[in-house]
């Protein structure tokens, strides 16, 4: 969940249980490695397993997901198959870059 750190939680007026402004469910997922964009307003959550339900690999299964911390967009990033390498936000953080597949490319 992403809360807005720009409310005073402290103060009488504001809820006793503050509202996330997003929020995703990482569904069989054991940890997680969160990425913020470098203006702060976007986030990828590669979400990781130890076990793969489906038998498809060894190391578990990997989901890299989408959310913006407006909360006007949250999406699981369609990746054909094989592991998550490494993803990295472009400096502007307009944009990202994700190496996936399963090695050695053919």
């Amino acid at each position: 969940q992403i809360f807005d750190c720009g409310s005073d939680f402290s103060s009488e007026k504001s809820s006793p249980n503050p509202q996330p402004t997003a929020r995703r469910s990482f569904f069989r997922s054991s940890s997680a490695k969160l990425m913020w964009n470098a203006p702060g307003d976007a986030l990828l959550a590669c979400a990781f397993s130890d076990v793969d339900k489906t038998n498809q690999s060894y190391y578990g299964e990997q989901s890299l997901h989408y959310l913006s911390a407006d909360g006007q967009r949250e999406q699981l990033v369609e990746l054909k198959d094989g592991p998550i390498h490494d993803v990295k936000w472009a400096p502007n953080g307009k944009h990202f870059v994700v190496i996936h597949g399963y090695m050695p490319a053919k």
